[in-house]
């Protein structure tokens, strides 16, 4: 009797284990924390898009709230997650896109801060980031950047970058 009930415990085990084979190629494919990272950042970004623009549209004072496109990439190049803003500012002046510009980049750096533990862990907080055996600078691994188009015709256009470290200016990539 022994026997048989460990018989069909094993085998009770061992069917619950069976998965569809779609479900079994999902179980199977490594996911790294890098991934996780970027789809949690992706997942930010899309709350925040709305609140961004509204951003951009109070500092530069302008008539009415533009559409912002942000968008988040690992560089290889670089080593670090490029996380940039970018719109069409038709009006705006070029002191006008700096300053939305900068207003974007501050919050961007404001809000991602907050949440930069839960982007790089586990769900359960378990996982920190480390370097030859020391803390990852998690600061130092994304850098944002703002770019504002204006008309064909008049050439304006503003970019500016910003680490996330707090303290540090915007850097004037490119002003026309």
């Amino acid at each position: 009797m022994k026997k048989i009930l460990a018989f069909l415990i094993l085998f009770s085990t061992s069917a619950a284990a069976d998965h569809r084979p779609e479900f079994q190629s999902l179980i199977d494919e490594p996911a790294n924390m890098l991934d996780i990272a970027m789809m949690r950042l992706e997942d930010f970004i899309i709350w925040t898009k709305p609140y961004m623009a509204g951003e951009y549209h109070i500092a530069a004072e302008t008539d009415k709230q533009r559409h912002i496109d942000i968008n988040a990439y690992y560089s290889e190049d670089d080593g670090v997650i490029q996380v940039s803003a970018s719109l069409m500012d038709l009006q705006s002046t070029r002191d006008q896109m700096e300053a939305g510009c900068r207003r974007v980049l501050n919050m961007m750096r404001i809000n991602i801060s907050k949440g930069l533990g839960g982007i790089f862990s586990h769900v359960d907080g378990s996982f920190r980031p480390s370097a030859n055996g020391q803390p990852a600078d998690l600061f130092g691994m994304i850098e944002l950047s703002c770019h504002v188009s204006g008309s064909s015709s008049t050439d304006r256009r503003f970019s500016g970058a910003m680490p996330l470290r707090l303290g540090e200016k915007m850097e004037i990539l490119t002003t026309d």
